[in-house]
């Protein structure tokens, strides 16, 4: 008995000590340059997942361990920390990250630092997407700028990808948002084949060229590019050279894919059992159900035994639609220069094969940026682009086609007749087999965008600048099939379809900035 009263004694004074440990924190986040308050600052425990954030009117309330440290953070601020004494009050001022707040961020109409920002603005810059693996680079935009939407619909090399800025506008009409590439509207429209699956044109863009992606959100786009912002406008900038001697970069990168969730069809067990319980539940349970499975798959039996079902096929006809894919991709550049001029000169190849069997994408290209400064009032230069990308597409390549259809395919079904050793052409429905043996769909897509554009500096404040852009697409269509397939006819069939596509855009306006009483920053421009 009494050490049942000491185990309890001890058990009582361990919880009081536990309880003492704990702590209840309240507190005010404030900013530091006028004092007003900051809700949606993020309070985190330190070490841990445990954390809050501050309120309407900044204020915050979380229980925590004496001797745990707080982690005070939100965005353009520098994170503070504090330590939980005895107070059971923490105030705490946050001061802007100056260097935030320097970041420079393309508006459309040039260049503003961060801070002087009033409109929407998200920004992704090259460090963001280093080391990443990607097919195209609106994909770096995923999870990574607030409000953009990024699908890429069924996953196929080369298809368009669809991007939302802040939820679609219009029912009929497009809902994309406008590219811009140094200062050029380009061509994102889909080019390809009625019916088919979108292509995507932006794919021909290198991501390891990209100096940074701005995308603006709000009307002050449609200030500069009119109705074609209408859905927002992604502005992006390719990289530049700089001052100093050469400096190389090159990487290699590797990777692998796979179908992220595979949905487990059944299999020949499961199959017949289905079949059997759906007839018994449509006529009856005296009904002859496997009489109607043999009239439905007559013709594959296992001839050592004909009666019994489950000897015979068991296909996965999503192994065989699917793949483990792959993806490699190398770049080269160089960049430097004088006082005067300076350049970026890159190099890129890219190969993938797609989770999708026979679904394959390459590409090559390279570009030049210069820049020189010919005197103390003239600067000109230029952006070049040139691509070559190769989509080897599934045949006749629509959202739902082969051979991403043989999923559906019963498992009772074998891929190739036993006896003959052919394709199987007697399945419940085509073959998906016989279209990614005896059919070829590709596009070939021929790519030149780029600009050049001249600086003149009239009076100190004042610029005058003329742009020329240029963007040539020419893509290539080519589809065959072979007589075996369902679309080939007694004799084949196949097309052969060339579009060519050349934006232009001119550009001539003035700039004006001028600092007034080292505190107002006027900025216009006139063109």
């Amino acid at each position: 008995m009494k050490k049942i009263c000491l185990i309890f004694a001890i058990l009582v004074f361990m919880g009081n000590v536990l309880v003492a440990q704990e702590r209840r924190i309240t507190g005010t986040v404030t900013d530091a340059a006028d004092g007003s308050t900051m809700p949606g600052v993020t309070i985190a425990v330190k070490g841990t997942t445990q954390g809050t954030a501050t309120d309407a009117n900044g204020r915050y309330e979380i229980t925590v361990a004496e001797g745990a440290t707080l982690v005070y953070s939100f965005i353009g601020m520098v994170s503070e920390e504090r330590v939980v004494g005895t107070a059971n009050t923490i105030n705490v001022a946050l001061s802007a990250d100056i260097a935030t707040l320097q970041e420079i961020v393309v508006v459309g109409y040039g260049t503003r630092l961060k801070y002087e920002l009033t409109g929407s603005i998200s920004s992704v810059r090259a460090e963001d997407i280093a080391g990443h693996t990607m097919p195209s680079f609106e994909t770096a935009l995923h999870g990574r700028a607030a409000g953009v939407h990024i699908s890429a619909g069924t996953g196929k090399l080369g298809q368009q990808v669809r991007t939302r800025i802040r939820g679609a506008s219009s029912i009929s009409a497009s809902n994309q948002p406008l590219y811009v590439i140094d200062g050029i509207p380009v061509q994102s429209a889909n080019l390809g084949t009625a019916g088919n699956e979108p292509t995507n044109p932006l794919a021909d863009l290198n991501p390891a060229d990209i100096q940074s992606i701005d995308i603006l959100k709000d009307a002050s786009a449609a200030a500069i590019y009119g109705s074609r912002a209408a859905n927002g406008v992604i502005l992006i900038t390719t990289k530049r050279g700089r001052e100093g001697r050469t400096r190389f970069n090159i990487s290699t990168q590797y990777g692998f894919s796979e179908a992220a969730n595979k949905m487990g069809f059944l299999n020949r067990e499961q199959y017949i059992d289905l079949w059997r319980t759906a007839a018994i539940n449509r006529y009856g349970p005296d009904d002859n159900w496997q009489a109607r499975l043999d009239n439905q798959f007559p013709f594959w039996r296992d001839p050592n035994n004909p009666d019994d079902l489950t000897k015979g096929p068991d296909t996965n006809w999503e192994d065989q639609a699917l793949r483990r894919g792959a993806s490699q991709q190398f770049d080269i550049s160089a960049s430097g220069g004088t006082a005067e001029t300076q350049y970026f000169v890159s190099l890129s190849f890219t190969d993938q094969e797609a989770i999708i069997v026979k679904n394959q994408f390459d590409r090559i290209g390279g570009r030049l940026n210069l820049d020189h400064k010919a005197s103390d009032i003239v600067s000109f230069g230029m952006n070049m682009s040139l691509n070559r990308s190769r989509n080897f597409r599934v045949s006749h390549d629509r959202a739902f086609s082969t051979p991403i259809q043989m999923t559906a395919l019963p498992p009772l079904d074998p891929t190739h007749d036993p006896v003959t050793g052919e394709i199987n052409t007697r399945t419940t429905y085509e073959n998906g087999l016989m279209p990614l043996k005896y059919s070829d769909f590709s596009t070939e897509v021929f790519r030149n965008f780029g600009n050049v554009f001249v600086n003149i500096d009239i009076l100190p404040g004042l610029t005058f600048r003329s742009e020329a852009g240029l963007d040539i697409l020419h893509q290539q269509e080519i589809e065959y099939q072979g007589r075996l397939t369902n679309d080939g006819g007694p004799d084949g069939s196949g097309f052969e379809r060339h579009v060519k596509s050349m934006l232009y855009n001119f550009e001539n306006y003035f700039v004006f900035n001028r600092v007034f009483a080292e505190e107002y920053d006027l900025n216009l421009v006139v063109g």
